[in-house]
């Protein structure tokens, strides 16, 4: 089933719904950042760095997705770059820890 996420201050996302936690059954959340690239000075020479962008204007692009717990905290572990990419890792570990029978 897809769902719309909407998160104040982001662009809304679709994907797939989530799985309950593998560790204790609590809902999962989707995380999110956006960020941006800008030019510091190292020494004399200036390189680009990537920041993550806290505040804006207009609603965000998140370009790094997760998803977490809202009880136990537990999280995908790794940061995708859509949100389709970070549901279909947690339910990748559901699906695992629940053939472990791990998960009543």
């Amino acid at each position: 089933m897809r769902i719309t996420i909407e998160k104040p201050g982001y662009v809304s996302v679709e994907c797939d719904a989530p799985l309950p936690c593998p560790f204790c059954g609590g809902a999962a959340e989707l995380r999110q950042l956006a960020h941006t690239t800008t030019s510091r000075k190292v020494g004399k020479k200036w390189e680009t760095v990537r920041v993550c962008i806290f505040a804006a204007s207009t609603p965000l692009s998140s370009d790094t997705f997760w998803f977490a717990c809202c009880q136990c905290n537990a999280t995908t572990g790794k940061h995708c770059d859509t949100a389709q990419g970070a549901v279909e890792f947690w339910n990748r570990r559901h699906a695992a820890s629940s053939a472990e029978g791990q998960v009543p």
